[in-house]
């Protein structure tokens, strides 16, 4: 729809008209409203007033919109807005002056707001009146707003009839009024100071000396209002001052009270904000007064108190202590920087110690399995290291007691380690989970030159306090009352802002005063507690106070402040380096570092000044930068020494004092000159050490070798005191530094070797120096300067050695499994399984305290508690045990190995029952699973094998089938490596079937398959990038098996000419192929498919690995005969899935010709097989065997291919179509390529008939049981005797029922067999029924043929005798009848009720023989189902020795059969259910077309047979010659009319039976069923009852028969009574009944008769 509109038509009038006429009336009402509350207002009723003027406000043309504008405006409605606001204005004021006396101040202000409120809003609307500026100027003075003042009063005076008063006028013409307005004007500008003399105005009042101040008396409202607004004037300008009260007179409580006073900050937020927290304090702090509580309290108390509490660590600042001091803390304490506590250690030793103290050892002993199995372990272990003369500690006899005390006789580590993993929590972790901080292998060998100068640049900051003591140091003191007091003084005295305050604290502690030379922060120990305090005071006004040192040159407070920031500096270093080593997040800590050393560079700069004119300040300054250098540099850097060597410089030069102490510092060492030249010389030590990662081509590598020997003569010296080498001539410094280096520094050197020996890939001093650092740990653990300290410093050291133990365990453990555990040529003297067994021991004790956790319930679970860390700890302990089990391997005992092998199973087995009782003995990355595998790998009995079938099960969760022993621990499956694979499959192989043929071997066929399929899926599929000759035997074997089945290719494998030899490839894989791994694991895929297959859930795609296997075996050259067998198979059983579940390879030419050659290729593998076992020259019974095998595949595939239904297919070499030849004058012509054979049947059954015949022989020899031969061997003499018959040759008949009757007996003789076979007694009778059939033998022959096997057939004595029936003449007959009954007796012993041919026969013989019909479709009712609702039609299936496919051939045989007797019995409507079932059962048969097509022939002739008509020439009569409008008439009565027992139920079923036919097919096959049906027995017996003038059946047979002797039909007849027919005219026109609409009534014909059947 359109919205336009014409410009000259507004579509709003009416609307605006009357929204502004409803603004009129509203506007009356409001000028009436205001009326009513003016009167109200006047008589001073104030709440009718109140409620009138709220009623007045209400109306829309007062109200504004949200934003304060109103929509609409006029000079009436500013009038009304300016009155209603005016006189709102003055009811409120009117109403504060006559109830003044009952409103409190607040009301009073409230009420005054809103008369201004509503006074100015009335301004907005019209110029105000005089009463109205009047009471607003005496409101604003009351306010003492001048500004107010002056606006409202320049207001009045600019009003437009006060200008023209000005305008020319002299002072005599001005009002009284107006002159008062200008003289306060005139006033309020002289107090601002803004007239002067020639000011406008001054004219105006100069004349008349007014007095006074302008204006009347303010009432008593106006007037209470300006006095407390005085007095909040007053109160405003007074000092706010704070009052800090102290409960002590001490620094700390100074400091505390600040941080208390401005918000809290995390230091991390101080670093990255350049704000003071100050600013966002709600209220400032203008004074400060310190009052103290308590006098009494002296600051001694406080110190003392502070002091007391210093263990406590701040959470923004963790303290970070090292190893490197906790040996000298005794003795020198002042030395120690961020000190470790032993007091609250020392408390939590004690309550652990009193606990185990308190039981009684000879009691409270626990006696528990878990207990007893660390006995067992230590037991047994013991027992396997004595043949080293190795020995267990005395201690370890009963553990429960080992942590008790030290008067248990063990060592004080394993207290220590006690107490840790009793108290463990995240200082621990922090410890335990730290990255290695040294240099060692990577996964390349490889190492990084700048780590590991960074990482040597470390180690002088721990040690740089360490030995440094000089005469002249003085022990700092607590800081002294007398510079706190005058503080307080002064603080008190002057009131100070909070920003002055602030400063004057921090002033007095970090500057030097009149009485103090030095400041106080440097000469005077101060709690941890008032440093930190400070430090984050400090940080809070930085900014500040670079500001302030700029412009008052305060030296001493801008170095103070810069040695505080370099301390944090120091911090955040080690921090980051503790967090890096613990895996955790640094980014963070790094950018506040970044941030520090940006606010250390400015205010170095800033002390850049004051270093020339001081030189004490001087060498502070280069101090403090050296330290600064250290935190942010390299050892590697120039600038490094330069302050030092500066320091040095004046120290000689000036003789200032040498000594300078920094007891606050936690990251600043003290300073003197024996701590300069040590800083410099450990400084050139470290540059010379550091050589030896640098890399080799630079020219270093003599003075890297050279420091290499020195490095490692030295710490072995300090090893070993007896050690030395007189031809190496040692550096005096280095060997000084390096024996009086701290511990951490000492193991750093000893990473540095074994780094560079790993680098240079040397094994055998990898794993020298390796044991060497272990002596070097353990013995610090052992040490007496161990003893010697606190216990949370041994604790540290402690979890320091078990990292450094976890770090090089690993590494070396990593290098040995990349060897693939290989041995190593060691020097013939070593204690390395001692020092191996004593690190154990080192640990062992976690897992007795697990233990002891589980049954006593004090304590708590370690592997629960801290699973992060006990991950770590079990890989460790896991490591540990692998390396003893490895050197445990390559020491032998008096150089035999021999002597031992059984013991090192033994070793595996204690081990790995005591960490599967844990749940980790797959820790380590399966490290001990490994070893363990590789050892036991190599030793091939039943002990071994058990262990062995353990460590598969915790590696690869693989189990052996039929295994009970096992154990299943606790671990995660790992995927097989193929240099794992490979031996473990061999080994499997060897000790599962020794010597013997795999193929033989019938016990638990399939018990190695889930191992054997794991070890091929890590091998891996087999690349297509393979060498040439895996190129070639590829394609050799493809050909191979495309060839055609030639005779000479059967002499060949019968001779033992090898068909198809391979040559070995010799790549990575042979090895796997030589020890027949993946032989065997087809071999026992191949058998879990025979398993399941009996079980029908196989499916012929599981055979597609196992022949990719074989083949691969076979393409790397095994040449294994049983490989070929296997293969062919696999391809045989190809061929029976596809010739058993569905007709289509059969009845589809070109998928049967796919199957065919899917069986030619089982006849060559087969073929092949028997070559290469022929060209042996041993003949074993293993091989008579083996060869009995193979030709009875041979055979029976021979037969299954030759035989239908496969019918020679796979013997025939298929044409390749058109092809070029060469003709016979050598031209190229087109030819046809056609299939030939190149093998004759003539010999393909001899070389059946040689593969069984064979067969028999070589069971012979073998001598096999009776039970075997009865149970397996009847078949061969069964299948001779079926090929001899078969082949219908001359004297072959006698020989095949002889074969069948030794067959007979060998079934009949069994004893043992759950189900006798019943198919060579079945051939016999098939045979016997041929031969009399045949006439080839008389019927006394006959019989006598079949009393031969009487044995097995249960008949009494009188069966067997034929001398009556002989006589009569009738003897044929009665064998017949003696054949059936001796067939019945065959189904009766046919348990599984799969035998179906006898049944058959018996049907053959009634229907044939003698003729009965009924009796023989009773029998074939039993094998075919015509009724059920199933597409079900034949019910049979394939035994166990039929020929693949051939029920497929039986089924069609019997359904032609059975159509047969239908046919000659005329039952159409049985045909017809034939017909129905056929076309859905097609999948079942072969041939379905041809059983289709024959079934509908018989229906159709046999309808036209029971009519007597010729349905073609009838129906076409029948639709041209009955009337349309007749046909018309009747149709309907058929169905009005319709009763079944008006029709015989024969053409009921017929015609409901050929509608459902046709609509089932597509063409017009049963048209004229249905169409001569209905006419014939339906329309014409009608049309004939009702007398209706129609043709009659006996016309239209007349008209019938005449149009077959006439070339040219005869008019049609349309007379009832002439019983000839009236000829109709050839030009007479009529309408013509056609098919569809016979059809039409039929169908409705069809509904009432099914409706009435189902009735």
């Amino acid at each position: 729809m359109s919205t336009f509109h014409a410009l000259n038509l507004d579509l709003d009038d009416e609307q605006l008209e009357a929204e502004e006429h409803s603004r009129e009336l509203q506007i009356e009402e409001s000028f009436e409203i205001y009326q009513t509350a003016l009167s109200q207002l006047k008589l001073k009723q104030f709440e009718e007033a109140d409620l009138t003027f709220q009623k007045l406000f209400e109306k829309d043309v007062l109200k504004p919109d949200k934003w304060g504008f109103y929509r609409h405006t006029s000079p009436t409605l500013n009038k009304l807005r300016y009155l209603a606001h005016r006189n709102r204005g003055m009811y409120y004021y009117t109403y504060i002056i006559d109830n003044y006396s009952k409103l409190d101040s607040v009301e009073v202000i409230n009420d005054i707001l809103k008369v201004v409120e509503h006074l100015i809003e009335s301004i907005q609307h019209s110029e105000a009146d005089t009463t109205v500026t009047n009471l607003l100027y005496d409101i604003f003075c009351a306010f003492k707003s001048k500004k107010l003042q002056r606006s409202i009063l320049e207001y009045e005076l600019s009003r437009d009839e006060n200008q023209l008063l000005f305008m020319g006028r002299k002072e005599k013409f001005i009002l009284p009024q107006l002159r008062n307005i200008i003289q306060q004007y005139m006033t309020l500008l002289t107090g601002l100071e803004g007239i002067h003399e020639d000011f406008p105005l001054s004219k105006y009042i100069l004349g008349n000396s007014i007095t006074g101040n302008g204006h009347s008396v303010k009432n008593s409202v106006l007037g209470k209002i300006e006095h407390m607004k005085t007095e909040d004037e007053q109160t405003m300008n007074e000092l706010d001052v704070t009052e800090v009260s102290l409960k002590e007179l001490s620094w700390e409580a100074i400091f505390d009270s600040i941080q208390e006073n401005i918000p809290k900050c995390k230091i991390s937020n101080l670093l990255q904000k350049t704000l003071d927290p100050y600013h966002e304090v709600e209220d400032p702090i203008e004074g400060i007064r310190i009052i103290i509580e308590d006098n009494d309290n002296i600051a001694q108390k406080g110190n003392e108190a502070r002091e007391n509490n210093d263990i406590v660590v701040s959470e923004d600042k963790p303290t970070i202590k090292n190893t490197t001091d906790a040996t000298e803390t005794k003795e020198q304490p002042s030395q120690r920087k961020r000190s470790l506590d032993s007091g609250d250690s020392h408390k939590t030793i004690q309550r652990s110690s009193k606990r185990f103290r308190e039981r009684d050892s000879t009691t409270d002993i626990v006696h528990d399995s878990t207990l007893n199995n660390h006995k067992d372990f230590l037991d047994e272990w013991q027992r396997l290291i004595e043949v080293f003369d190795l020995k267990l500690p005395t201690y370890l006899n009963d553990f429960s007691l080992v942590f008790s005390s030290s008067d248990s006789g063990s060592p004080k580590v394993y207290n220590d380690l006690f107490d840790c993993l009793k108290s463990w929590n995240s200082w621990h972790t922090d410890i335990f989970m730290q990255k290695d901080s040294h240099t060692g292998t990577r996964s390349d060998h490889g190492t990084n030159v700048d780590e590991d100068i960074l990482a040597l640049n470390n180690f002088l900051v721990p040690t740089v306090s360490e030995n440094l003591i000089a005469d002249t140091m003085i022990k700092p003191e607590p800081l002294p009352l007398s510079e706190l007091t005058e503080f307080v003084s002064t603080v008190n005295q002057w009131k100070p802002h909070f920003h002055e305050f602030r400063f004057r604290a921090l002033s007095y502690l970090l500057t030097s005063s009149v009485q103090e030379e030095q400041r106080l922060i440097i000469k005077y120990k101060w709690s941890q507690h008032l440093f930190k305090t400070m430090e984050r005071i400090m940080l809070g006004m930085e900014s500040n106070l670079i500001n302030f040192v700029d412009s008052n040159n305060d030296p001493s407070l801008s170095l103070s402040v810069l040695e505080i920031l370099v301390n944090m500096l120091g911090y955040l270093y080690s921090k980051i380096l503790t967090k890096e080593n613990t895996g955790q997040k640094v980014s963070d800590l790094k950018q506040q570092k970044a941030k520090v050393e940006k606010k250390i560079k400015h205010w170095a700069n800033l002390c850049e000044y004051f270093t020339a004119a001081d030189n004490q300040y001087n060498v502070l300054f280069q101090w403090i930068k050296y330290w600064f250098l250290q935190y942010t540099t390299t050892i590697s850097d120039p600038n490094l020494t330069k302050p030092l060597e500066v320091i040095k410089e004046e120290f000689s030069r000036s003789g200032i004092r040498a000594y300078m102490s920094y007891p606050n510092y936690d990251y600043i060492p003290e300073l003197s000159a024996s701590s300069i030249e040590n800083q410099l010389r450990k400084i050139a030590i470290i540059k010379d050490i550091a050589v030896i990662n640098k890399p080799s081509n630079e020219g270093n590598v003599a003075s890297k070798l050279h420091v290499i020997k020195s490095l490692q003569s030295v710490l072995l010296q300090s090893l070993d005191d007896a050690y030395n080498k007189d031809y190496l001539k040692l550096d005096a410094e280095m060997v000084s530094f390096i024996k009086n280096s701290s511990f951490t520094l000492k193991l750093k050197l000893w990473d540095l070797l074994f780094s560079f020996y790993c680098i240079q890939s040397d094994e055998e001093l990898i794993i020298q120096t390796f044991f060497h650092i272990l002596k070097f740990l353990i013995g610090t653990l052992n040490s007496d300067d161990y003893m010697a300290t606190t216990d949370k410093a041994r604790h540290q050291l402690l979890l320091t050695v078990f990292v450094n133990i976890d770090r090089l365990t690993a590494q070396v453990t990593e290098i040995l499994s990349k060897n693939e555990w290989s041995e190593i040529q060691l020097p013939p003297k070593n204690d390395y399984l001692n020092i191996l067994k004593d690190t154990f021991l080192l640990f062992y004790p976690i897992l007795c305290f697990e233990s002891l956790a589980s049954i006593d319930l004090a304590l708590t679970s370690i592997f629960q508690k801290a699973i992060k860390s006990t991950t770590k700890m079990k890989n460790l302990i896991v490591n540990i045990v692998t390396l003893f089990i490895y050197f445990y391997c390559i020491k032998p005992i008096n150089n035999s190995k021999e002597l031992y092998h059984h013991s090192t199973s033994e070793l595996i087995t204690c081990f790995h029952n005591l960490l599967g009782s844990f749940t980790f003995c797959d820790a380590a990355d399966g490290a001990f699973l490994s070893l363990s595998q590789n050892l036991l790998c190599q030793r091939y009995d039943e002990i071994s094998f058990v262990q062995m079938k353990q460590v598969l099960w915790c590696n690869y969760h693989i189990s052996i089938a039929g295994d009970n022993t096992t154990q299943e621990h606790t671990t995660t499956a790992k995927l097989m490596d193929k240099n794992i694979a490979i031996p473990l499959g061999a080994y499997l192989i060897k000790l599962r079937y020794g010597d013997q043929n795999p193929l033989l071997m019938k016990a638990n066929r399939s018990a190695l398959k889930q191992v054997l399929d794991s070890i091929l899926e890590s091998i891996g599929h087999v690349s297509n990038l393979q060498p040439f000759l895996f190129i070639r035997n590829k394609h050799l074997l493809d050909e191979y098996l495309q060839r055609p089945i030639t005779t000479q290719l059967v002499k060949s494998a019968f001779r033992g000419i090898p068909l198809q030899i391979m040559k070995k490839i010799n790549t990575e894989l042979q090895p796997a192929i030589d020890s027949g791994i993946f032989y065997v694991a087809c071999l026992q895929s191949f058998h879990m498919y025979m398993s399941r297959k009996k079980l029908m859930q196989a499916r012929p795609s599981e055979l597609d690995p196992i022949i990719s296997n074989l083949g691969t075996d076979l393409i790397y050259g095994s040449n294994r005969p049983e490989t070929w067998f296997l293969l062919g198979r696999c391809f045989s059983l190809i061929v029976e899935d596809d010739l058993t579940w569905t007709s289509d390879k059969l009845s589809v030419p070109e998928k049967k010709r796919t199957t065919a050659f899917t069986q030619k290729k089982a006849v060559l593998c087969y073929m092949n097989a028997i070559s290469l076992h022929y060209s042996r020259s041993t003949s074993t019974r293993e091989d008579k065997e083996i060869s009995l095998m193979f030709l009875k595949a041979l055979g029976t595939e021979l037969m299954n291919g030759f035989f239908p239904p496969m019918e020679q297919l796979c013997f025939i070499d298929k044409g390749s179509g058109n092809v070029l030849k060469l003709s016979e004058d050598g031209n190229l012509v087109e030819g046809v390529s056609i299939d030939r054979h190149y093998i004759s049947s003539f010999n393909v059954i001899q070389a059946m008939l040689l593969c069984f015949r064979t067969s028999i022989t070589l069971s012979t020899e073998l001598k096999v049981t009776q039970d075997k031969w009865q149970s397996t061997e009847w078949f061969l003499y069964y299948h001779i005797g079926k090929i001899l018959f078969k082949n219908s040759m001359k004297g072959d008949i006698k020989r095949a029922y002889e074969n069948i009757l030794i067959a007979c007996s060998l079934t009949s003789n069994s004893s043992t067999a759950k189900e006798l076979p019943i198919e060579p007694h079945y051939t016999l009778l098939s045979m016997c029924h041929s031969f009399l059939r045949n006439h080839i033998f008389d019927p006394e022959a006959v019989f006598g043929i079949i009393c031969q096997d009487k044995q097995f057939f249960n008949q009494d004595t009188a069966f067997w005798e034929l001398d009556n029936c002989t006589e009569n003449g009738n003897s044929k007959v009665v064998i017949y009848r003696k054949l059936i009954q001796l067939l019945r007796y065959l189904l009766s012993v046919d348990k599984k009720k799969w035998f179906h041919k006898p049944r058959f026969m018996i049907a053959q013989i009634l229907f044939e023989e003698f003729g009965d019909k009924e009796g023989a479709l009773i029998e074939m009712d039993n094998l075919i189902s015509l009724k059920n609702t199933t597409k079900t039609l034949v019910n049979i299936w394939k035994p166990s020795s039929e020929r693949p496919g051939m029920h497929f051939l039986y089924t069609y045989k019997y359904i032609m059969f059975y159509l047969k007797i239908l046919a000659s019995m005329e039952d159409f409507l049985s045909i017809g259910q034939v017909i129905r079932k056929v076309r859905r059962f097609g999948s079942g048969m072969v041939s379905s077309n041809d059983a289709l097509e024959s079934a509908t022939s018989l229906f159709i002739t046999i309808i036209g047979k029971k009519l007597e008509v010729d349905l073609e020439k009838y129906v076409d009569l029948c639709l041209t010659s009955i009337p349309y409008q007749e046909f018309i008439k009747v149709c309907p009565i058929i169905v009005e009319n319709f009763s079944t027992g008006k029709y015989n139920s024969t053409w009921l079923e017929g015609i409901d039976l050929s509608w459902q036919l046709k609509k089932g097919t597509a063409g017009i096959t049963y048209d004229n069923c249905c169409l001569a049906i209905f006419f014939n027995k339906f329309f014409m017996s009608l049309a004939a009852e009702k007398g209706i003038d129609t043709l009659n059946s006996e016309t239209i047979t007349i008209q019938t028969k005449e149009q077959t002797q006439q070339t040219e039909p005869s008019p049609s007849v349309s007379s009832t009574d002439n019983q000839e027919g009236l000829v109709m005219k050839p030009n007479q026109t009529k309408k013509r009944i056609s098919k569809k609409d016979v059809f039409d009534k039929i169908k409705i014909l069809v509904d009432v008769i099914e409706k009435n059947s189902t009735q």
